[in-house]
């Protein structure tokens, strides 16, 4: 298929990303990222007044560019978050990860703007809060252009972001349309309704665009907003009438063109370059070809971490464990997101508290998956399991996630629950027994190579599922039990009717601690098989067969 870029444009990302790490658990279908949270503002410390407010606040008056008094003057139970303190590089990983299930070609979105580099031949103002992914090899994955829109909407409102889709055959171009339309939240029917192209021409040919005036430029691009292109068409040039406004100049060439009469981007295609070139200089003609698709433009694609990294500030102080693992639940989502997407595997985190005290240093904790975890739910029963028995000596204000060794995902394997009477995996269950009595108490008997009964085997730790097999020969014609008696009992010769034997066993030349023995196999008298041998005349138990 023609190569083919998803634009999708997130207003106000870094508030979303707060309000969504304030989530304590994943947020339901057709709902927004903010509900169930308090009115929430980003407060700019350097420039002293709230850099983007919630819907809820947004609905009470409280606006962007207002000074901090007057907004909770207005709103006392406003919250407001430093924009300061927003781990813009957490944010990105968040974003791009869950992406990563719908393409590997992952452009970023920029939280600013980024310096532009005349030197490479870029000119290209890139929108901010735009991310950018490619599309067109995908599509024989999920079957159609339809299906792939539609697993992405719900994945979004899996989340419960704002958000706004476009599809273009060049990535700059998927970018521009995505910010130029209104952004949509989520909604339970799904897609929001477009018009056809057909019915965009004709509409545009009934009644000619309005051009925007010095002091009608916002409201004149909302109504571009909903009027841009349908994000299920590919857009393979930019609309003739698209706002000067919506393309990527710099406030200084914009002003000039816009004191010229230039108000649309047909306008602006239609000049003489010659002149264009001597009044503007090279930087505005390489961006006319960049706009033209004429020359490519390209960013520094995404690429996983090789560690995972995530720290999170909580909204109030955290007195008890149990009230630590709500926040933790966005967190273990976002690792398992991480795992999946490198198909690997986690057997220790390092998970960090931080106390509200600076007398008291952060509480470094490791927990322990012995067989490997990769799954949400795992990675938070198990976690939570091992730390019910933890007391806090302060109340937390921060948590930090990290892993540095990961491990392949193995294959699981089911056993039947006797309390469910449910197919479940048998690691799952084998690794909550270890969160629970604790990683030594849980073992596997091994052999090894001694005659001797007491040291033909032993025990240890499990450390993966399914173990490896056995390098030692196992005894075919020798019949052994699997439970051998701490120490031999002795025993009745009337107690058991001998079946089979004896089979002498002698320490090695080096020993004399262990006399010589002959084992029998014997049907006790109340049903059972058991293994007994006979000692300086004396008949002893030594351990039961099953």
């Amino acid at each position: 298929m023609t190569e083919c870029w998803l634009g999708v444009y997130f207003p106000q990302l870094q508030l979303q990303y707060q309000a969504w790490s304030l989530q304590s658990t994943t947020v339901a279908p057709a709902t927004s990222v903010f509900a169930g949270l308090p009115p929430l503002a980003l407060y700019d410390t350097a420039a002293k007044q709230l850099h983007s407010v919630s819907p809820n606040a947004a609905a009470r008056g409280v606006k962007s560019g207002m000074s901090q008094t007057t907004a909770q003057a207005l709103l006392p139970d406003l919250v407001l978050l430093s924009l300061q303190e927003v781990d813009c590089e957490a944010l990105q990983h968040w974003l791009c990860q869950w992406n990563y299930d719908f393409s590997a070609r992952i452009w970023p979105p920029l939280l600013q703007q980024e310096p532009l580099n005349s030197d490479a031949g870029s000119a290209v103002n890139w929108p901010t809060e735009t991310l950018v992914l490619e599309m067109g090899s995908m599509l024989r994955l999920f079957g159609s252009q339809s299906r792939f829109m539609e697993s992405y909407h719900q994945r979004c409102q899996c989340y419960g972001l704002h958000y706004a889709l476009a599809l273009a055959r060049y990535p700059l171009h998927a970018a521009l349309l995505a910010k130029g339309v209104k952004a949509s939240t989520p909604t339970a029917l799904g897609m929001n309704r477009v018009s056809t192209p057909r019915q965009t021409r004709k509409r545009l040919l009934a009644v000619p665009w309005q051009l925007p005036s010095e002091n009608q430029v916002t409201e004149s691009h909302a109504e571009y907003q909903t009027q841009a292109v349908p994000a299920t068409v590919i857009t393979t040039q930019l609309p003739s009438q698209l706002p000067l406004q919506a393309l990527p100049l710099d406030d200084k060439t914009q002003q000039r063109l816009l004191a010229m009469g230039i108000n649309c981007w047909q306008q602006l295609q239609s000049l003489p370059r010659p002149e264009l070139g001597k009044r503007f200089g090279q930087p505005l003609l390489t961006l006319l070809l960049q706009l033209e698709g004429r020359l490519s433009y390209s960013r520094k694609a995404y690429h996983l971490p090789p560690i995972f990294r995530l720290k999170r500030l909580l909204l109030h102080d955290v007195s008890y464990i149990q009230g630590v693992m709500f926040p933790l639940t966005p967190m273990f989502a976002q690792l398992a997101t991480y795992l999946r997407v490198r198909q690997l595997a986690v057997q220790q985190l390092q998970l960090t508290l931080f106390f509200r005290s600076n007398n008291i240093a952060p509480m470094i904790l490791r927990i322990d998956y012995p067989l490997g975890e990769f799954r949400q739910a795992g990675l938070l029963q198990l976690c939570r399991l091992q730390l019910e028995r933890l007391t806090l000596p302060q109340p937390v204000i921060e948590l930090e996630l990290q892993v540095r060794h990961f491990i392949a995902q193995q294959l699981q394997n089911g056993v039947l629950s006797k309390t469910s009477h449910e197919q479940q995996p048998f690691p799952e269950l084998l690794a909550r027994l270890q969160a629970r009595l604790g990683k030594e108490r849980v073992r596997q008997l091994c052999y090894q190579a001694s005659p001797l009964p007491e040291q033909a085997s032993h025990s240890q730790p499990i450390q993966q599922w399914p173990p490896q097999p056995a390098k030692l020969p196992v005894p075919v014609m020798a019949l052994r039990p699997l439970w051998l008696l701490a120490e031999p009992q002795p025993l009745s010769v009337d107690d058991v009717d001998i079946l089979r034997g004896p089979e002498r066993i002698v320490s090695p030349w080096f020993t004399d601690n262990f006399p010589a023995r002959d084992y029998f196999l014997a049907r006790h008298r109340q049903g059972g098989y058991c293994w007994v041998f006979r000692s300086q005349g004396q008949l002893l138990l030594h351990g039961w067969m099953s």
